[in-house]
């Protein structure tokens, strides 16, 4: 964050500190985690089944008649997202397939390039590394420390 917090964002960061400061945090945590598991090895959403991992190709050949059945007809352009919206977690048991990943929301439309969402499957792979209060929820929101306290001053 390079500049002065506009109107907007200083409103928005008032409001969010004013939330957590009355304890109604349900919406959710920021952590840092480590995932024990290759990018290269979970599911691309938005990838054909040519790109996709081995583990997901021979997932989507062994449930072919599954597949099918559900309306999925396999072939190399197949996008992994159809795959695994028709079958069912337990069909993916046995295969080294730690999760999904897809395209961000800044990313699509950007041809493929672009920053990645992951979801992972087994919770044992991943650790927490840092867990994040307000303040440093709002630095990895673009915001500084100064500008935290500032907005925090406001309130009270």
């Amino acid at each position: 964050y390079g500049g002065q917090m506009g109107r907007d964002e200083e409103k928005t960061l008032r409001e969010a500190i004013a939330l957590m400061d009355k304890g109604k945090q349900s919406w959710g945590r920021m952590y840092e985690v480590d995932v024990n598991a290759n990018p290269d090895d979970f599911l691309d959403w938005d990838a054909p089944l040519s790109a996709q991992p081995q583990d997901v190709q021979w997932l989507a050949k062994d449930n072919k008649a599954n597949l099918a059945a559900r309306g999925v007809f396999l072939d190399d352009t197949t996008p992994g997202g159809h795959v695994v919206q028709a079958l069912k977690p337990e069909e993916y048991q046995g295969y080294n397939i730690p999760g999904i990943k897809y395209l961000d929301a800044g990313s699509r439309g950007a041809d493929g390039d672009g920053s990645r969402n992951y979801v992972v499957f087994d919770e044992n792979l991943i650790s927490i590394v840092k867990k994040y209060g307000v303040a440093g929820a709002a630095t990895m929101l673009g915001v500084s420390q100064a500008e935290v306290a500032q907005a925090m001053e406001g309130q009270q």
